[in-house]
């Protein structure tokens, strides 16, 4: 019994100190903050855009100085904000991006170019 009690304790070193050598998978997107400004944009109603738009810019410059990638929906909100501050080209941009990185989005960022070239933005009227 002294012999395997010694033998445990070394498996049981060897089972720590590998776990503590193996890489964490890196994350697919760079969350952030983005959650907590998503809620308070849809807490807010016609809440501070300027502010909520300056949270989500400065986030994109931290995704961009961890050569990370934003998540779903990251560029179609920035998109709706920048159209709500009558920034129209800006909001354009931020849609086609949504776009072209996550393509099932295709669609729904169809409607909203469609609506925005109409001249009736889906923003206007939040239903």
């Amino acid at each position: 019994m002294s012999r395997s009690k010694p033998l445990l304790v070394i498996f049981a070193l060897a089972a720590a100190v590998l776990a503590g050598c193996a890489s964490r998978t890196p994350m697919l997107y760079g969350w952030y903050d983005y959650q907590t400004q998503l809620y308070a944009y849809l807490q807010s109603g016609n809440g501070n855009w300027q502010e909520q738009l300056a949270a989500l810019e400065q986030m994109q410059e931290q995704l961009r100085a961890a050569d990370q990638a934003p998540p779903p929906g990251f560029h179609a909100q920035l998109g709706l904000l920048y159209s709500r501050t009558g920034q129209m080209p800006l909001a354009r941009e931020h849609f086609e991006r949504e776009r072209q990185l996550f393509p099932e989005s295709s669609q729904f960022i169809d409607f909203v170019l469609q609506s925005i070239d109409s001249s009736t933005s889906p923003v206007e009227n939040p239903a």
